[in-house]
């Protein structure tokens, strides 16, 4: 047997403990021999391995000459009754052919249900389609006959008239024409009716002179036209009136009539005096020269306007001459060829609007059969009056085509009552050529031969001059509305049930199969067993194994190595990698479905890392801005990590772990952290000079302090919930102690990490500690600094130097709102400044510069001017009288809260402003700088830090907790947030004048208190009457600043009314005033206004009706006063922001106040040693004034969490001083007194 066989480890060997039987394995002997338990255990496990490859070995010889060779086969098929094997060939031809009936009787059900459904709408479609045909036939038949037979009647009447008076032809004036014509058309639907007698040459004369006396029912025409118009007019309340229109576009009005629409009706003019026609090349009026008769037309309605078509003579008309002879030819009514009524006044013929004909009618000089014709009614019928209210409402629309044997063809469609030209030519649609329904127009008429019973009877018959026929066909909309969703949807029916029923007796037929399965492979099994004859404990050797090898794993084989593992799953594919590793394993049974992916990696180097002073620095400022900073220097690091293949391991809050050595192994682990490590403390420089323009002072100050330790490490993922790859070990815990015992800006390696590197030849980097240092749990280390300077130049000499000194140079986060130019030139203005003063102008810059367009985007909102330069016309007319105390006012009146403007209010970030206000932002703030002495309190850093805290709190000023997208809520959330904080949030000038007040409220600090200017009689106190000498000086200097004329374009965009300068120049004094705390009289006027305006609760229900314009007077004061007394309150919590932060941010600056005060001291300006009672001032200044102005902030409920973040660092830090104060005060007093002796030395 090979060794393959033999190696039971190999899985490639298949498992036969599935088939039917086998002989029984061979038996060993025993072993009667004694030996060593581990002797025993070898020769145990190597009887079983031989027992198991003999008992594999015959099974597959056995089982191959059974099944594998053609006598095994023939034997086995031997067994096999034919009968079954025919039965199980027709059942499955039996079940092929049941599937293939459903499949093609469920095709054929449902195109047959498909089509029965379709020719269902089809039917239907085509039976409405001739009802509506017939019914437009039936209806237009009566409109047709109902017309011509009114127009028989009227021409009776109209002999009649004639023979009751006794006239002479063709000397007749119709009586009451006027009215008769008017009854005839509301029947007939015609749109003009005319008489026209025939007149010879004999009687001309006479007929003219006769038309000329008798010319007055064109008045009565006119007036009863105009009373006709009034009543319809009465009438016009209860109409539709857009029916009204389109009943009066189908009309066409002939020139010299009065059909409705003349909105005036006039005098009627004098009618020409003589039979006249056009001339043929001028077509002008002439006297009819040719011998008679003429037809000259007389009486008609509506009554002309222009009276001069009165006589003109018809058989002047080509067209009226066919007619009219016609007419006496037949003795019958005569239907023209579809033309333009214009055609009677001469003009040329025109197809511009509904087809429309001319019926002349003949009239008879008496009742006689043979009497002589001796004029004629001529009508202009439109040809929709035919179609008009012929169907109902509702009705599907159809297309009538009216076509005559001229060769004419014009369309129209019919939609319920209405009924609209198409135009001309015949526009059905083809496809409904099989449904046409025709009939003769001559048709219409021989309802009236049927009722005749005299001989005038003959005269009802109309000829025409074209015959006309009408063609009805339907309309594609009328088909799709027939057309429905149902016959596909009674087709799905049908044949889902059909597919349902398929489906049942497939799953049927598969349950079944599956069952006989079973059932077969039981017996196959059964049979086999006992056919093979084996002894009963063979079976249960076989039955073991059987179970054996369904649920054992073989740990030898997996998918991948634990550190291949690893790294696949570090590089994002450790899903991938995972569903593999299950795949593989499944046949194992499932005892390790998920094996966890960790190992143990004997050389690695891991670094900590954390920001030095983040959290004093985070503590005055805005969560964004902590976020933006972290964000920042950790993507820095993050891409120094890639390009060093560094494995960055996790971030907690501002410390940074990394490790080198795994997931992939590398042999300079230590020295590629190391440059890892120099690299960031590099960045790290870089970026927080650049990110102080930002995040404002004291960014630039903060660094990095790491500490690194080598040695082994176990690497894991740990699963669960969020899945996160951890460290565990000695040497991650003493990395940490590395780092809490490192130094800022250094680089503290522990002696493991400096072997290494030794090791490696970078002796030279390392520089001993000259303290052993004391790490929890480690007891006293001595650790080594770390400074790999030559590498750390070629390194960055390629990737990093070039943008690194880009990023000191300019400050990106300006990047929106300043260009490169612009930037320069400011830096130009500012060469006296330092470099720290110059970032610290860029910072306020941008923050002012946002205000600014806040400023300017309310005001356009409100319909203003975005800049405004001319403010000297009222500056000039503004006097100032006495000092800016003087100005100081209990209550500032802010503008009123105007939904309108917030809505229309564009966000700041769009507007753009002129370069020129921009650089004179960033000149006055350098001015206002150079004004601030280099005292060590009272300076321009601190300017920028009452700032900073200024920003912080507006940026915090809240909202109640109110949802902005409740639609619920009646108010918007802009005005919900304007009635919370009293007004400031909405106005974007109060913050400003804030910010302004921040910036300017110590320049040209003396160093020292207003008392001491006062004990001197300094002029200042001379000036400003002993009472807050600094606050008023500082005022006076930056307003005489920003009003030079180079500041113009400036304040044209802080105030461009004179209200708004007075607003803001009133808020800045108010707000500056605010930050003398030592003015006893000013305090008891601030703290009787606070308890005015916050007394018991705050009635906020009168500000939001104050918003709302539904207060009165005293509400609005109210209001007002607590708007005042809060931004007051604002600036002074931020002028002694530092005692309400961080330990370490409120000594940084306690320091520089005493030191201020004690060299004051020194100087001779102060009577008693400052650090005699410092201590105890401290905290009576805590208690007295830092705790209870945090209370009020969180009292007014304005700033939200800042307020009792305030609170909790004051009551804090006043227990941290009450228990170190004293220390610090003898530091203090040490560290200045050898400051003192140096520059002595100096």
């Amino acid at each position: 047997m090979s060794s393959r066989r033999l190696d039971p480890t190999d899985r490639t060997v298949d498992s036969f403990s599935d088939e039917p039987h086998f002989p029984p394995p061979p038996r060993l002997p025993s072993s009667g021999k004694a030996g060593s338990s581990s002797s025993a255990r070898r020769v145990s496990a190597r009887s079983r391995e031989l027992l198991s490859e003999s008992a594999r070995s015959s099974m597959w010889e056995s089982a191959s000459s059974e099944f594998g060779t053609e006598d095994g086969r023939s034997r086995r098929e031997s067994r096999t009754p034919e009968l079954a094997q025919e039965e199980a060939r027709q059942v499955f031809w039996s079940k092929v052919m049941v599937a293939l009936v459903l499949i093609g009787s469920t095709s054929l059900l449902g195109y047959f249900a498909y089509k029965t459904a379709e020719q269902d709408e089809v039917r239907e479609f085509e039976s409405q389609f001739h009802a509506l045909a017939d019914e437009i036939v039936a209806q237009s038949k009566n409109n047709a006959y109902s017309s011509f037979t009114v127009l028989e009647s009227f021409s009776k009447t109209v002999t009649s008239l004639a023979l009751f008076a006794n006239g002479t032809w063709p000397l007749v004036l119709l009586p009451h024409f006027e009215i008769r014509a008017s009854d005839y058309l509301d029947i007939s639907g015609a749109q003009q009716i005319a008489f026209a007698p025939i007149v010879h040459d004999d009687s001309r004369e006479s007929w003219e002179a006769y038309t000329v006396a008798n010319q007055d029912w064109i008045q009565k025409g006119l007036d009863l036209e105009y009373v006709l118009r009034l009543s319809e007019r009465e009438n016009k309340e209860n109409n539709n009136l857009e029916e009204e229109e389109e009943e009066k576009k189908k009309k066409t009005i002939a020139p010299g009539t009065n059909m409705a629409g003349f909105s005036v009706l006039g005098t009627a003019k004098p009618i020409q005096e003589y039979i006249w026609e056009y001339a043929p090349l001028t077509h002008r009026a002439i006297v009819e020269t040719s011998k008679g008769p003429h037809v000259p037309l007389w009486q008609s309605y509506p009554a002309p306007r222009n009276s001069f078509v009165v006589n003109y003579n018809l058989l002047s008309s080509p067209e009226f001459t066919e007619l009219l002879n016609s007419t006496v030819a037949s003795r019958r009514a005569v239907l023209s060829n579809v033309i333009d009524n214009f055609v009677l006044f001469g003009n040329a013929q025109t197809i511009d609007v509904d087809p429309k004909s001319v019926v002349v009618q003949p009239v008879f000089e008496s009742f006689e059969a043979k009497s002589d014709v001796v004029g004629f009614l001529i009508v202009v019928i439109p040809w929709f009056i035919y179609f008009n209210n012929v169907l109902n409402n509702g009705a599907s629309p159809l297309v009538c085509v009216l076509r005559n044997s001229c060769g004419e063809a014009f369309s129209y469609q019919v939609d319920g009552p209405k009924a609209m030209f198409m135009g001309e030519g015949d526009w059905h649609d083809p496809a409904f050529d099989y449904l046409q329904v025709k009939t003769q127009f001559a048709a219409f008429f021989q309802g009236a031969n049927d009722k005749a019973e005299h001989h005038y009877a003959l005269h009802h018959q109309v000829q025409s001059v074209c015959e006309f026929s009408l063609h009805v066909y339907p309309t594609q909309e009328m088909a799709n509305a027939h057309a429905s969703s149902t016959p596909i949807y009674i087709t799905l029916a049908v044949m889902g049930v059909m597919t349902f029923t398929s489906l049942v007796f497939l799953l049927y037929d598969f349950l079944v199969s599956k069952r006989q399965l079973k059932i077969v492979q039981a017996a196959n099994k059964t049979t086999a067993i006992v056919a093979s004859l084996f002894p009963q404990e063979v079976h249960d050797r076989l039955f073991a194994s059987a179970a054996l090898g369904g649920n054992t794993r073989d740990d030898s084989v997996s998918s991948h190595a634990p550190k291949y593992r690893l790294r696949t799953f570090l590089s994002d594919e450790e899903e991938q990698a995972h569903k593999k590793n299950q795949k593989q394993n499944g046949a194992g049974g499932g005892a390790e479905k998920d094996a966890p992916i960790a190992d143990l990696f004997p050389e690695c180097t891991v670094m900590f890392c954390d920001i030095a002073g983040f959290t004093a620095w985070s503590s005055v400022r805005e969560p964004s801005q902590v976020f933006i900073l972290l964000e920042n220097v950790y993507s820095a690091f993050d891409e120094i990590a890639s390009r060093r293949k560094v494995f960055k391991v996790e971030t907690i809050g501002d410390s940074y772990l990394a490790v080198a050595g795994l997931p992939t192994p590398r042999r300079d682990h230590a020295q590629a952290m190391v440059k890892f490590a120099h690299d960031c403390l590099t960045r790290m420089k870089s970026l927080a000079k650049s990110l102080e323009l930002e995040l404002g002072p004291g960014t630039a100050e903060l660094t990095m302090r790491f500490g690194l330790h080598s040695g082994p490490v176990t690497a894991g993922v740990l699963r669960g919930e969020k899945t996160r790859f951890q460290l565990f070990g000695d040497t991650v815990n003493t990395a940490s102690r590395m780092e809490s015992t490192g130094e800022r800006d250094l680089i503290q390696v522990s002696e493991e990490t400096a072997n290494l590197l030794k090791a490696g030849g970078k002796d030279k980097w390392l520089k001993p500690r000259e303290t052993k240092v004391v790490a929890k749990g480690k007891g006293e280390l001595q650790t080594y600094w770390a400074n790999p300077r030559s590498s750390s130049s070629e390194s960055m000499s390629s990737h990093s130097n070039s943008h690194f000194e880009e990023d000191d140079r300019f400050d990106f986060s300006l990047r929106q709102v300043v260009s490169t130019r612009q930037l320069h030139g400011s830096i130009a203005f500012k060469r006296e400044l330092d470099p720290s003063r110059k970032r610290i102008v860029h910072w306020i810059a941008e923050i002012m510069l946002k205000l600014l367009k806040q400023i300017v985007a309310r005001r356009v909102a409100g319909g203003g001017t975005m800049i405004k330069n001319n403010d000297d016309v009222f500056s000039s007319q503004f006097v100032v009288n006495g000092n800016p105390i003087d100005e100081v006012i209990d209550i500032i009146t802010l503008p009123k809260f105007d939904r309108k403007i917030a809505k229309k209010q564009a966000n700041f970030a769009s507007v753009q402003l002129p370069e020129v206000i921009l650089d004179q932002l960033h000149s006055f703030i350098a001015e206002v700088a150079l004004l601030y002495r280099n005292n060590p309190f009272h300076n321009f850093d601190h300017a920028g830090h009452v700032t900073m805290s200024v920003n912080k709190l507006l940026c915090r000023i809240i909202a109640p907790d109110v949802d902005p997208s409740d639609q619920e809520n009646k108010k918007g959330y802009e005005s919900i947030r304007h009635d919370h904080t009293y007004g400031i949030t909405s106005a974007p000038l109060t913050q400003f004048a804030v910010v302004f007040s921040a910036l300017i409220h110590d320049a040209d600090h003396p160093g020292f208190p207003n008392m001491v200017l006062v004990n001197e009689k300094n002029p200042l106190a001379k000036k400003y009457q002993n009472r807050s000498v600094a606050e008023q000086n500082s005022f006076d200097l930056c307003w005489a600043i920003l009003k030079k004329d180079k500041y113009a374009s400036l304040r044209g965009c802080i105030y461009t009314t004179e209200e708004e300068m007075k607003r803001f120049r009133q808020l800045v004094i108010n707000t500056i005033i605010a930050t003398d705390i030592s003015d006893k009289t000013l305090s008891a006027q601030r703290k009787a206004r606070w308890n005015l305006a916050f007394a018991g609760e705050c009635d906020r229900q009168k500000f939001e009706d104050c918003s709302e314009g539904l207060c009165d007077e005293s509400a609005l004061v109210s209001v007002n006063r607590k708007a005042t007394i809060v931004i007051e309150h604002l600036i002074q919590a931020s002028d002694v922001a530092h005692t309400m932060q961080h330990w370490h941010i409120y000594q940084k600056w306690n320091e520089k106040l005493f030191k201020e005060m004690y060299e004051a001291y020194q100087d001779g300006k102060l009577e008693k040693d400052p650090s005699l009672g410092w201590y105890e001032g401290e905290i009576g200044f805590f208690d007295f004034y830092i705790i209870p102005l945090a209370k009020k902030l969180k009292e007014c409920g304005v700033f939200g969490v800042s307020s009792a973040e305030y609170l909790q660092y004051a009551l804090a830090n006043r227990r941290e001083w009450e228990m170190r104060g004293r220390d610090v005060v003898r530091e203090f007093v040490a560290k200045h007194t050898i400051s003192s002796i140096e520059e002595a030395l100096e």
